[in-house]
């Protein structure tokens, strides 16, 4: 049982935070990696894995680097939508459009959206489990899965007293 312990993000390249997980160094020097792909503050049971390969290297602590690339992206997704709106027919992707206001086809409309962005997250999580469970082979190491953790406290403040996970 895990009473006491401070969290870390862990960064597997040095340039960057893995997000979706975190490390807790307990106060008795034990490490336990923490499966957080969520920033919701709910109250939920997360996954806890060890390791014998130690992440205290791994630990981040600089901002995350500016992406250059979302500010090249932004703009430049704006317009290519802008374009391929007029090139492409809408119910291409977002099926046929509900001008006459039938439930039944917006309900579905509603429904493939948001498995879409259930399918997409989940696929997220799949690739940083991957990406995580390659860098601890890649040392050598193997990571198990020991059980789960529900804190009792914050992840972090911020510096105008916000608490967030």
């Amino acid at each position: 049982m895990i009473k006491r312990g401070q969290c870390f993000n862990i960064s597997l390249n040095g340039k960057r935070p893995l997000w979706g997980y975190f490390l807790l160094v307990t106060d008795q020097g034990e490490e336990f990696i923490v499966k957080r792909n969520s920033k919701i503050p709910f109250d939920k049971y997360r996954k806890v894995y060890q390791t014998n390969h130690s992440f205290k290297d791994q630990i981040f602590s600089k901002k995350a680097p500016a992406n250059i690339y979302s500010l090249i992206g932004v703009p430049l997704g704006l317009l290519l939508a802008r374009t391929f709106i007029k090139i492409l027919p809408m119910d291409l992707f977002f099926g046929k459009a509900n001008l006459d206001l039938n439930v039944r086809e917006g309900a579905i409309n509603v429904f493939l959206f948001l498995f879409a962005v259930m399918i997409t997250l989940w696929l997220v999580a799949i690739a940083r489990y991957v990406q995580l469970k390659r860098f601890v082979k890649k040392n050598e190491a193997e990571l198990v899965f020991v059980g789960q953790i529900k804190p009792v406290e914050y992840l972090q403040k911020t510096a105008n007293g916000i608490e967030v996970w």
